[in-house]
């Protein structure tokens, strides 16, 4: 005796399945894989941002600093030192930072292109093609697991705004460390560098935060296309997103923008004073050197503190200078003379740097036009977070299955919530009319069963009443109540009664279909001994088919089983003829055993035929109703009131193959006692499990 369900026998299940097909095996090579095009893309991304800053730093360099001193070539590579090392140190961590776990991509992402901003843009960073490359290659050949996935997943989320800051951050560092190089090789106030430097620093973080979205839009199809379930992590507010990606652009325009005016301006001035003190020097080396004293010395009067020299006499000051062009002589990086030579002579003119009449008012419109323009972006993303927060109480009301609220379309600040809004009313509406849709069609499935069930009933019972009859007269007649019968007669009369016997076995199938169907099957369980309720069904069995042989193996010591003893002995009875239906002669064997499911005891009825066994197509179609397999015969409703009837009563009824044959298991609910924990029941009473 078996406590528990072996390896041949069939679980407890109400439903014939077929098997799972067996998973394939992991792929080792990943064919649809474009994490490499993404990689190269990231980094074309990032050569792009670097140029682009380097760009704005040159225009910026040669358009403001008007000094006399020439940028020499080794100074220009003294400045992009910096930036290299900035580029590179950003390169690396990223290549660090990035996940090796690879997985194919599905759908539209499997398109794959080439990466034209790594190939055009990103030639400094070319080097770091045979580490990607040969990295690839490593990863494809082998799969990734699903935790793996997951903590890739998490990688490239936070890869963007990772890479973002550390660009913002180094590229700071380097344009600072341009500034002080500068400072040191060209004779220009300390202020015109410290405000150059905030130009470029104030240009960096708009376009770092350009790299956040732009990396976002790279990694999309690997973000979208990760296989498993990925891990949790803590999402971001979306108002605290906004804010993070408008506050530092806007910093940086508060930055760049007051501190360009200013070094504009400036520049400017010098600019104009350059050529002022240019223009007059050269008048007066004319007026000297063509020996018009008279006119030079009336110039010379409006002017005392020029000084001109043409090696024959000297007018105003004494000055010892030399070198030509702007010329600081205190040292302070802020040149007070203009000096031109021609030949031996001479002429020194004080610059008169006059800050230009709209500096002040263009600084302070610039700062308060970069103060609206932050105000207004931190305003527009609190206004999207309060239209998108709306917009989700809407959808989070309609997918509660409460009514949402109503939302006037004009009291939202941006249009595409504004949309979005409309087209969620519009589902709603669908769904509500989705919905009265499928309850009509409901009410309507229940009408049709309830005529269904009342006109099988009344056929039912129609057609039993002169049935009973028939049946009633054909065993008068046999029984020779109106005298002998003869052979053919007798054979004819046994046939008409057999013939009515089955007719009104289908009729009771039918009754019991619709009550079943209806929930009306009534059930009296009460404890009964598994043994006699198989004998029974057996010796009924044997009435409708007395050419088959029963062998019944039961186990000793089974305990009673808690079940309606009439129907239990007609789902026995079922099974037993269904298995004994295509059998020419022979002998059904029966095992009656005690088993589990789950952690319940149930008594486990097998019956094995030896007929091949059906597909388990048309087991699954048997066990619905009204579909007979080849070689059955009658509506096919036996299978299914017996599955009906063992699940009403908490067993089960499973039919699977073993060794080429039929093995149909049917299982009874086994009766269990257990002492009574109702404090107001008496001591020793037992009660049912």
């Amino acid at each position: 005796m078996s406590d528990g369900i072996g390896p041949g026998d069939s679980a407890s299940s109400s439903d014939v399945m077929p098997p799972l097909p067996p998973e394939p095996p992991p792929p080792r090579e990943l064919l649809a894989c474009g994490r490499l095009v993404a990689e190269l893309r990231l980094f074309g991304m990032l050569a792009t941002a670097w140029w682009s800053a380097q760009a704005i730093a040159l225009a910026w360099l040669f358009a403001t600093l008007a000094w006399d001193e020439p940028l020499s070539w080794s100074l220009f590579v003294r400045l992009w030192v910096p930036q290299f090392v900035a580029l590179s140190v950003v390169a690396l961590r990223t290549l660090v930072d990035l996940p090796s776990a690879r997985w194919d991509r599905h759908g539209a992402f499997t398109r794959r292109g080439m990466p034209w901003t790594f190939v055009l843009f990103a030639f400094p960073l070319w080097p770091l093609w045979p580490l990607l490359r040969a990295r690839d290659a490593v990863a494809r050949r082998q799969p990734a697991s699903d935790e793996a996935n997951a903590s890739a997943f998490v990688q490239l989320l936070r890869l963007p705004r990772i890479i973002a800051l550390r660009f913002g951050a180094w590229t700071s560092v380097a344009f600072a460390v341009d500034a002080i190089l500068i400072a040191e090789r060209l004779d220009a106030p300390r202020s015109a560098f410290a405000a150059l430097a905030a130009v470029w620093i104030g240009a960096v973080l708009p376009i770092a935060v350009a790299c956040v979205g732009w990396a976002r839009l790279v990694l999309r199809a690997e973000v979208l296309t990760v296989p498993g379930p990925p891990r949790p992590r803590r999402e971001m507010d979306l108002r605290w997103r906004l804010q993070t990606l408008v506050v530092p652009a806007g910093l940086g325009l508060l930055l760049a923008l007051p501190a360009g005016a200013w070094l504009w301006g400036q520049s400017a001035a010098h600019r104009a004073a350059a050529h002022r003190a240019e223009a007059f020097a050269s008048e007066c080396l004319a007026l000297a050197t063509a020996g018009q004293y008279d006119a030079l010395g009336r110039l010379i009067a409006r002017h005392p503190e020029v000084t001109i020299d043409d090696g024959r006499r000297r007018i105003g000051p004494p000055l010892a200078v030399t070198g030509v062009g702007m010329v600081d002589r205190d040292g302070d990086r802020r040149p007070e003379l203009w000096v031109t030579h021609s030949g031996e002579a001479m002429v020194a003119v004080p610059l008169e740097v006059r800050p230009p009449g709209l500096a002040l008012p263009l600084g302070i419109a610039v700062l308060l036009a970069s103060t609206v323009l932050v105000a207004v972006s931190v305003s527009l993303a609190r206004d999207a977070y309060r239209d998108i927060g709306r917009a989700t109480e809407q959808v989070a009301a309609v997918a509660d299955g409460r009514s949402p609220p109503p939302l006037r379309p004009h009291s939202f600040a941006t249009a595409d919530v504004r949309r979005l809004v409309d087209a969620v009313d519009r589902l709603v509406g669908r769904i509500t009319e989705s919905n009265v849709e499928k309850y009509v069609a409901i009410e309507k499935a229940k009408e049709a069963d309830r005529l269904k069930s009342q006109f099988l009933a009344n056929m039912s019972h129609d057609l039993r009443s002169p049935l009973n009859s028939i049946l009633g007269f054909s065993e008068l007649l046999l029984s020779g109540i109106d005298g002998p019968l003869d052979a053919e007669q007798r054979e004819m009369v046994q046939l008409v009664h057999d013939c009515g016997r089955t007719l009104l076995q289908e009729i009771d199938d039918i009754l019991d279909t619709a009550k079943i169907d209806a929930g009306r099957l009534e059930l009296h369980p009460e404890p009964s001994p598994p043994t006699t309720l198989l004998t029974r069904a057996v010796q009924n069995a044997r009435k409708r088919r007395p050419d088959i042989e029963v062998d019944v193996d039961a186990a000793a010591g089974l305990p009673p089983a808690f079940v309606d003893p009439y129907r239990t002995v007609q789902a026995l009875e079922n099974v037993l003829t269904f298995a004994a239906t295509r059998m020419q002669g022979g002998m059904l064997h029966v095992r009656i055993k005690l088993g589990r499911s789950g952690r319940r005891r149930v008594i486990a009825v097998e019956v094995r035929t030896p007929v091949p066994p059906a597909s388990l197509e048309r087991l699954a179609l048997a066990r619905r109703g009204f579909h007979r397999i080849p070689g059955h015969r009658g509506l096919g409703l036996a299978l299914p009131i017996a599955g009906a009837i063992l699940e009403l009563q908490g067993g089960a009824l499973a039919i699977t193959e073993k060794d080429g044959t039929m093995l149909f298991r049917a299982e009874l609910r086994a009766l269990e006692l257990r002492r009574a924990t109702n404090p107001g029941a008496r001591p020793g009473k037992p009660e049912i499990a």
